[in-house]
Parts: structure tokens; sequence; C-alpha cells
């Protein structure tokens, strides 16, 4: 968890340039950076989830594992984020706070956090997998990547998590011992793992979890992902993501937007691309600490060696806190379907109706009458947009 640090301290405390220079470096990246990042991040997932449910329908059945993965994003955001930021500003760490206070609330939130953290990581396999798919057999993929496929694999995604997350249950406690275990100490409380005094129980605690929790949060997604990268970047490079002349010809006769479909899978590589920026060194960082910890490998106990550790978490959670932030600045950049869409939804008001008159076309004509009516060019333009998709 990050410290508070107080510009007046260094008025009367004296540390060594090494050490003021990290301190303050990561105090300013909290302070500038992370409320940055609760904006962006807040605004643009939701303008993502309005508008990847639409195209999951209109473009690719994948899209509907970006927008269950936008809301998974804005949650973490706003829990690791949001909580980290409150505590450098205002010296108030919400999550450890709310899970002081009830021993119930210190069993679900590690519980729910831990469970959205591996959920968001794990849509991203998602996405790289099908992505990986749909460039390799493209003519196949239209038929076999359908809504109901992508639902029963988060459903199927969704019961796997909670298994492996549900021991939260029974293994965290309020506990009046004061434990090393990163957690900041509050009215004499913390809320870690129980200790039931037998071998079995340290072992969990000690070596088991933490490498399971690795292998799922952090090893498994990279190296799926990275293999799923080289099969996406090859057949794209070579414009083999398209499908063969006879498949085009299928797309511009039966689909809406063919060349939607065909972005969205450049969409993909590009998330994935990204991805490995934002777990790499988290995961790096993660390892090491391990390390240091079990005494595998030596490091110096010095404030020194403390604030270059701190810098560290601090640099590797700002990498991961831009990842969930900007993805509407690519989904921007590669789809011009979602350029479209995103701006009719800022501009024209009269948006969600359209969805509503598509799912019900036999109030179209009072629908046209009423914008028409109203003057409103934004919406005129908007109804003649998407009644172009349903002309026969």
């Amino acid at each position: 968890m990050s410290d508070y640090y107080n510009l007046e301290e260094y008025e009367y405390t004296y540390y060594d340039d090494g050490e003021t220079m990290y301190r303050l470096t990561s105090m300013y990246i909290e302070l500038c950076l992370y409320p940055l990042f609760l904006l962006i991040g807040t605004v643009g997932n939701i303008l993502c989830m309005v508008i990847l449910h639409r195209l999951s329908k209109e473009v690719s059945a994948t899209c509907c594992y970006l927008c269950l993965l936008a809301l998974m994003d804005l949650l973490v955001l706003c829990m690791r984020c949001g909580n980290d930021w409150l505590a450098q500003i205002a010296q108030i760490h919400l999550s450890n706070a709310m899970m002081m206070n009830s021993r119930s609330v210190c069993k679900v939130y590690p519980f729910l956090f831990n469970f959205l953290f591996h959920m968001s990581r794990w849509l991203v396999v998602c996405v790289a997998v099908e992505g990986a798919i749909s460039v390799k057999r493209p003519d196949n993929a239209v038929h076999c990547l359908t809504r109901q496929r992508a639902q029963a694999t988060m459903l199927l995604l969704t019961v796997i998590l909670i298994c492996l997350n549900i021991h939260y249950f029974w293994s965290f406690d309020l506990s009046d011992e004061i434990q090393d275990m990163g957690y900041i100490h509050l009215s004499g409380k913390m809320c870690t793992f129980i200790r039931h005094g037998h071998h079995h129980s340290e072992t969990f605690v000690n070596k088991i979890w933490p490498v399971i929790d690795s292998l799922v949060s952090e090893m498994l997604p990279t190296i799926i992902g990275t293999i799923c990268i080289v099969i996406m970047a090859r057949k794209i490079c070579r414009g083999e993501h398209r499908g063969n002349q006879e498949h085009q010809a299928w797309k511009s006769r039966y689909m809406m937007d063919p060349c939607a479909l065909d972005q969205t899978k450049v969409a993909f590589l590009v998330l994935c691309i990204t991805f490995l920026p934002a777990v790499l060194p988290k995961f790096t960082f993660n390892i090491t600490k391990y390390l240091i910890e079990t005494a595998i490998i030596n490091g110096t106990d010095t404030a020194y060696a403390q604030s270059k550790m701190e810098f560290a978490h601090i640099m590797c959670s700002t990498l991961e806190y831009a990842f969930l932030s900007f993805k509407i600045i690519l989904y921007a950049a590669t789809i011009s379907k979602f350029r479209r869409e995103l701006k009719l939804l800022v501009k024209c008001p009269c948006w969600m109706n359209i969805t509503r008159w598509q799912a019900a076309p036999a109030s179209k004509t009072a629908l046209v009458g009423e914008s028409l009516s109203s003057g409103d060019s934004c919406c005129r333009d908007s109804i003649d947009h998407h009644s172009n998709y349903l002309r026969p």
C-alpha cells in the first residue's frame, strides 16, 4: 500500500538525495496522475460499456468480453486507484477502514476485489484467444464465435474464479496480532490471514497462495496473450485476417459493416500488445518482493531500499492504471464505427432512443416524425445513418 508523504516532513527530517527523490516522485505521481486516471477511466469505461454492447450485436460477438471488461476495469480502478489517491491526499485508507469495522466486510471485500481483478485479466485472455481464432479462420469464426458462446464462456470463467477465491471467507478475518503483511495498522486490528496454528495453513499463506495468485493473475495471462499476439500479428501483417475473396463477398452481402469487423481484429491485437507492459513489470516486482521476503535472495533493509521498492510499486501501479483507463482511446483509434457511435453518443441526446427504435421497428415512423419536428439535425442524421442497416 502507498504511504502518505507530507512535504513539510522534509524540512525537519534528513534524507539522502536518492531517498528524497524517490519519495517525492512517488508522491507527485499519486497526487497528479491518479485523479486523471480516475476521471478518464470512469467516463471512458462507462462510454465503452454502452458502445461495445451495441457493437457486440452489430459487428463482433467478441465485443461482449470488452463490454464486461470495461465494467471490471471501472470497479478495479475505483477500488485500487481511488483508494490510493484518497490515502495520499487525506490520510484515509478507505478499504482498510471498512475492513476493520466488520468481520463480514473483512471477508467479502478481499474476495470481491481479487475476483474482479482476476476477471479483468482473464477477459483480456478471452479476447486474445477469440481474436487469434478470428484471424486464423475468419470464414468459420463468424459462425462459431457467437454471443451465446461468449456468454457461456463468461459464466464458466465466473464460476472458476469464484471457486478460486472463495477461500477468503474462511482464511481471512480480523486479528489483533501485528503482522508485517503490508497493511496499514488501525485501532489495534488487522484484516489478514488467520493463524490456525498448524503447518498446513502457514504453508498455504506463505507459499501456495502467492504462487497460485501470481500464476492466475500474471503468468498464465502473459503466456497465453503472447502466443495469441504472435498468431494475430502474422495474419494481420499479411492481410489474411480479412479472409479469402469468397468470404469477403459473403461479408459484404450479409453483414452490416464488414470493414468494422476487420478493424475490431486489429483492435484485439493492439489491446493484447498494450496488456503486456501493464502486466510484466508488476509480475517482475511481485516475484522480486516474494524472493526478498522469503530470504531466497538478500535485500537491504534500509530506508533508501524501501523508498526504491515503494517507487517501483508506484510505477507498476501507474502502468496498470493507465491500461485500465485509456482503452477508450485505443478503441477510437482502431475502430471507425466506434468513433461514429462515440460521436453520436456525445453529441446526440436521442442516441439511446435509436437503440429502442431498432428493437421496435413499428415505432419507426413516430420516432422519425418526432425527431424531424424537433429540428434536431443530429437526431435526423443519426436516424438516417442507422436506418440504412434496416433496409433490405
